[in-house]
């Protein structure tokens, strides 16, 4: 069956009214990656129309894939940087895009002090709205600050509310296909449900005959440990995570440790041990990385897919989509190794 794809590009103002459609788009393309911390960037390409009034300070871009059967939303991104090019056909405008999350990607600009005993969530919500974003997601959490947090003037306001997430166990703040920021607790991939299964038969999702695998599992670790400052009134935390022995990485099976180990904040010592479960199975998810192109669906970052030529489930860190004829997607998922089998493919 032969697919028809189309894209729907709109021009919002900066409270989400729609402005207008914006005519002329000739391409471009969208990446989503979870090694960045504005995770969401792209951008368009459109031949200039005298007709259309953009405002590039404050005017937001809304994409969206069309077929016949549904309209996929791909975000509500912010304009970060027009680039123009004159030639005898008229005037062609590359326009860089980012998530929402941009708006906070700015320095702190002085000394940023969080007392200890602070909401966690509750300062992050005040944060966000104070950069104008009124679109959020929130699973509120009861966690305070266990002690002060100071920011420097160099620090971006992003980074605050990533690393105060940190210590309640959340994600980074990202934000979803239909514009808002997320703000909602850590779960190991492990734990999460597999959305979605690529493969060459019908009852999976299409993908191309040719994908890549990659693995390094030498200097994986056994452990981790993170490691939780003291003050004069509070005694320091060490959180843990080991593999047990029956993982065939795991320093009973290897005849060696291998401890990763890094400072960190948390409030608490079950938030502690959770950020040091959250690194081993980052450091451990490493080892493998598959590199898949498929048609377009209504998988996001860091969902669970299941890849059935190699038989691995995996969450997506990355992902590209171009904006043109076939609407191509090359994702990139990384093995979530669940310590049975072997984490990397025997021919």
């Amino acid at each position: 069956m032969t697919r028809h794809d189309d894209w729907r590009v709109e021009l919002l103002d900066r409270d989400d009214n729609l402005k207008q459609p914006l005519p002329r788009v000739k391409g471009g393309s969208l990446k989503w990656s979870i090694f960045r911390s504005v995770q969401g960037t792209g951008s368009i390409n459109w031949d200039h129309d005298p007709g259309v009034d953009i405002d590039w300070f404050h005017d937001q871009i809304r994409i969206s894939h069309v077929t016949p059967q549904q309209v996929t939303p791909l975000g509500v991104w912010s304009i970060t940087m027009p680039g123009w090019e004159h030639d005898a056909t008229g005037t062609h405008v590359t326009i860089a895009l980012a998530d929402r999350t941009e708006l906070l990607n700015t320095p702190v600009g002085q000394w940023f002090t969080v007392p200890a005993g602070t909401t966690i969530t509750e300062q992050v919500i005040a944060i966000i709205r104070e950069h104008g974003v009124t679109k959020l997601a929130v699973t509120p959490s009861p966690v305070t600050t266990r002690v002060a947090q100071t920011w420097e003037p160099g620090d971006t306001w992003l980074k605050v509310c990533n690393d105060l997430l940190k210590m309640c166990g959340y994600n980074s703040l990202w934000a979803d296909m239909d514009g808002r920021i997320r703000i909602d607790p850590y779960r190991l991939p492990a734990e999460r449900p597999t959305v979605a299964t690529y493969g060459p038969a019908d009852e999976h999702l299409r993908m191309l005959p040719t994908w890549g695998d990659e693995a390094d599992v030498f200097s994986l670790p056994t452990g981790v440990r993170i490691f939780v400052p003291g003050t004069d009134q509070k005694a320091g935390l060490i959180g843990r995570a080991d593999l047990p022995d029956h993982s065939p990485l795991s320093a009973e099976k290897r005849g060696r440790t291998i401890l990763l180990t890094e400072q960190g904040e948390a409030a608490t010592q079950a938030v502690a041990d959770s950020l040091a479960a959250k690194r081993l199975n980052e450091a451990l998810q490493v080892t493998r990385r598959i590199s898949i192109t498929h048609p377009m669906d209504d998988t996001n970052l860091t969902d669970v897919v299941m890849h059935q030529p190699a038989g691995v489930r995996a969450a997506i860190v990355e992902r590209e989509i171009q904006l043109g004829v076939g609407a191509v997607v090359k994702t990139v998922i990384r093995h979530i190794y669940t310590g049975g089998e072997l984490p990397w493919a025997r021919p």
